[in-house]
């Protein structure tokens, strides 16, 4: 993990809302979220697509049927993920 500040001595790592990391420089506190984990994602793709298929079975049973909180904030979780990677990438290619 690198930050923004290249204070990297005096960083500490907790976990933020919906797993994410977050690494906070202790010197100016400046904090960087690193995305998730491959098995993180794995684990809210999994939610995401089991929720759907209970919702299409749902469906075709004649019932209406509401995706759980759990599979909306899995989902949440996994678009604010993509936006994570992508500024972490940016921040990757500056020099």
């Amino acid at each position: 993990m690198t930050l923004t500040c290249r204070h990297q001595d005096r960083v500490s790592i907790k976990r933020a809302f919906l797993g994410f990391r977050q690494s906070q420089c202790k010197t100016c506190d400046a904090i960087v979220e690193e995305p998730f984990s491959n098995g993180v994602a794995t684990f809210y793709w999994i939610v995401v697509a089991l929720s759907g298929a209970i919702t299409v079975y749902m469906f075709t049973q004649g019932t209406l049927a509401v995706p759980g909180v759990l599979a909306l904030g899995a989902g949440a979780a996994l678009i604010k993920n993509r936006a994570v990677e992508n500024r972490s990438k940016e921040e990757a290619r500056r020099p």
